[in-house]
This record gives structure tokens, C-alpha cells and sequence, in this order.
């Protein structure tokens, strides 16, 4: 960036003040190109910002998806700022919903809620029935960024308890250079015919691989 910003995945940096903002890194663009096709029916979680190249850098990203991918995206975000849907993802959504969307991206959401498990419980609702979720949030190296932080293992337990495929999940690092923090990236299909768990049953098999700071 120029005038003395520099990035992080979801924060710009700039004269030295931190100004948090969600944004699509390069790495969360790879993801979408792979798994975002023409007709697509997005929601994005967050109102995020478009940071995958020079010429995108702090536009909005719902658009730039759109135009590119040939997609339609939906933004969910508790301000309801520019367009986006106000909903509370830490609460039980209505029936009403349920979007049937083809994807879910969270790049840099889940771990500013107070309920994760609530919030996932509402992504599995906003998809059909074999949708692609997509994660892109902190580990315990990305000190005191949101309210959680995860390890590699809960999304495979998560897909374990809950019957879903996990297609994958790597750590990539914070990409400015400089920089020791690290996010884990999944993508998660949303297959199989098992009841939802409980809150019981999701805190005893994945509580202890996720964590407050």
C-alpha cells in the first residue's frame, strides 16, 4: 500500500493506528476461484472489503465477486452497512433464513462472534443441502485478533461430529512478510444426512480445540 499503510489479513495499518476491517486476502481469492462458478449463490459472512490485488485494494468485495465470478453475493453483517443483511449470527436464525445458498464465506467473522457454536449452526442454515462453507480464521499465533482462536484439529472434528466433509484445511501465514501470525483456511462441505448436534454435543468433541483469548 502507499502513504505508509501496510496490511494484515483483516486489519490496515496505517501511520501506525490499527483500523479492523474484514477483507478478502490473496489466499481467501485463491479459494474462490476454485470453488465459486458462474451462478453461483453466495452469502458472505462480514461486509467485507476486496484486498487480492493493486487494483481492488479497500473496494467492496460483494461486488467485485459478482462481477467477476458471474455470482450473486449476499453480505450478513450485524451493522447492516452498505446493503448488508443485519442479522445476529450468535443468535438462532428463523426458518426464513435459510437462503439455500451454494456457499457460505467467512473470511474473518467467526472469530469476532460470542458463539461459535451458534454461529456455525446458522451457516449450516444458510446453505442447501452439499454447500461449500469456506474459513479463513486465526490461530493461537494471531495474538488477541477477535474473541476465539482455532487449531487445525477443530474443523476436522467439527466435520466429524457433524457429517460433513472437510475437502480441506492448511495454516498460511498472515502474508506481510514480516509478519509471525497465522490463519487456518478450510472448506468445509456441507454432505450427509446427520441431525445437526447439540451444544452438548459440540462443546464435548470440539471445546477444547477452539479457545478465548
Amino acid at each position: 500500500m502507499h502513504n505508509g499503510s501496510r496490511q494484515t489479513n483483516t486489519c490496515i495499518i496505517q501511520n501506525n493506528v490499527l483500523y479492523s476491517h474484514p477483507m478478502i486476502t490473496p489466499d481467501g481469492y485463491r479459494l474462490l476461484t476454485h470453488y465459486a462458478l458462474s451462478g453461483t449463490f453466495i452469502i458472505e459472512l462480514g461486509d467485507q472489503l476486496a484486498d487480492w490485488s493493486e487494483t481492488c485494494q479497500k473496494r467492496r468485495a460483494d461486488r467485485l465477486i459478482e462481477d467477476e465470478f458471474n455470482c450473486t453475493v449476499l453480505s450478513v453483517d450485524i451493522h447492516g452497512k452498505n446493503h448488508s443483511l443485519p442479522l445476529d449470527l450468535n443468535t438462532e436464525l428463523i426458518k426464513e433464513w435459510s437462503f439455500n445458498a451454494d456457499m457460505v464465506t467467512d473470511f474473518g467473522t467467526l472469530e469476532h462472534t460470542d458463539d461459535i457454536y451458534q454461529s456455525l449452526k446458522n451457516v449450516h442454515q444458510f446453505l442447501v443441502k452439499g454447500g461449500i462453507s469456506i474459513h479463513a480464521n486465526p490461530d493461537e499465533s494471531y495474538t488477541n485478533h477477535g474473541n476465539f482462536y482455532f487449531t487445525p484439529e477443530f474443523w476436522g472434528a467439527y466435520c466429524d461430529l457433524c457429517g460433513f466433509e472437510l475437502v480441506s484445511c492448511e495454516t498460511i501465514p498472515v502474508y506481510v512478510p514480516e509478519n509471525p501470525m497465522h490463519e487456518i483456511y478450510a472448506v468445509v462441505k456441507h454432505s450427509g444426512d446427520k441431525k445437526y448436534p447439540s451444544r452438548e454435543e459440540f462443546e464435548k468433541e470440539c471445546g477444547g480445540l477452539y479457545s478465548k483469548w
